[in-house]
């Protein structure tokens, strides 16, 4: 198995086919405490919209991202509001006893 300490994305999530499964992925390749650190477009940039920008597949919402986080054993989890680049992060950190 993988231990890692931390994982960093930054704007990949949105281009993956299946980014719930590399969600799951990543968090069982974290260590107990790892951290998981997400930046993502905020919805509220019409570009990045999948209709405008076909290399987007997903729109997604922070609120969905944390429940998906949830789901996989992520606790202690922080989100921001949108930044000055149209952008949010959602950071936590896995179970002790996942």
């Amino acid at each position: 198995p993988i231990d890692l300490d931390y994982i960093y994305s930054s704007h990949c999530l949105e281009h993956l086919d299946d980014w719930i499964e590399a969600i799951r992925y990543w968090v069982s390749c974290l260590k107990k405490g790892g951290n998981i650190f997400l930046y993502l477009p905020h919805p509220d940039q019409k570009y990045w919209k999948p209709w405008n920008n076909r290399k987007h597949k997903h729109v997604l919402h922070p609120k969905d991202v944390v429940e998906c986080l949830e789901k996989f054993g992520i606790i202690n989890i922080k989100y921001s509001e949108r930044d000055l680049n149209y952008s949010y992060i959602v950071v936590g950190e896995k179970s002790l006893n996942g």
